[in-house]
């Protein structure tokens, strides 16, 4: 009997050392665990970069973020970064200025430009990030969305107003100021994921869950930390199958698997 109780004893022990140590990871570790410790860089993934274009207008002082249109064939957006004007720019594959539209909101540092899903079902939104922040000043961050403007049978040099925007802000966990510059808006989920700039050696994957308040101000979580610096842009495919990143000097993708969060990816 006594055989039995020591067992029993020793047994309970080893529980409770396992909770012990698994309590203190969780509080001393507050953040997720890294995703792929180390990233494999090769050279044939994808084709060498090659030039379509130059965009000509003296509007465009320093391009902050392009996408491809998906209303008007053939036809890109982009705005400035911070400093310009809460405008967005519209070019053709040749580089022609056919159109500008005015924004009505503020413009502190525009950092990315995205088409994706939206409150109204089979319609393309332009979110833009007002995500930018060199000095870690400001503690809300703003990502806006409207309808994209359709420019069938216009000419060039037209000029435009979006009459409608929905300002969806959010803050970083303890109101801490973090700068990013790239953002993924999963067209299977409809979360939106905030990546981070300037934190080394890893920077932090924040997830916004749908759907995103146009009236309060909400807290990301943070859902992932990649071994990478100073990323400045990311993107995924429609389908929410491809996923890439991109510091100055690399590009990073990433294959998803199905029924898999984007973070586990």
């Amino acid at each position: 009997m006594k055989k039995y109780i020591i067992v029993v004893f020793i047994f309970i022990v080893i529980i409770g050392i396992s909770v012990i140590f698994a309590l203190n990871w969780h509080f001393s570790n507050p953040f997720p665990p890294m995703i792929n410790e180390k990233i494999e860089l090769k050279e044939n993934i994808f084709e060498k970069g090659k030039k379509i274009t130059a965009f000509e207008s003296n509007s465009l002082k320093e391009a902050s973020g392009l996408v491809m249109s998906r209303v008007n064939h053939n036809f890109f957006w982009t705005h400035n970064d911070s400093g310009g004007k809460p405008e967005i720019y519209l070019f053709d594959k040749n580089g022609l200025h056919w159109a500008t539209y005015k924004v009505p909101v503020s413009a502190r540092d525009w950092e990315e430009i995205k088409i994706g899903f939206g409150p109204e079902k089979n319609k393309n939104y332009i979110y833009i990030a007002d995500t930018g922040d060199n000095a870690g000043k400001y503690d809300v961050k703003k990502i806006y969305r409207f309808l994209e403007p359709n420019l069938y049978a216009l000419s060039r040099g037209y000029r435009g107003y979006i009459p409608k925007v929905d300002s969806l802000r959010f803050r970083y966990p303890n109101n801490i100021k973090r700068d990013s510059e790239a953002f993924i808006a999963d067209p299977i989920t409809k979360d939106i994921y905030i990546i981070t700039k300037r934190e080394k050696p890893k920077v932090m994957v924040f997830k916004w869950k749908y759907p995103q308040s146009t009236k309060n101000i909400e807290t990301v979580e943070l859902v992932a930390q990649l071994p990478c610096f100073k990323i400045v842009g990311g993107d995924i495919s429609l389908d929410g199958k491809e996923i890439i990143l991109k510091d100055y000097d690399n590009v990073y993708f990433w294959k998803r698997k199905a029924n898999e969060e984007l973070a586990q990816t």
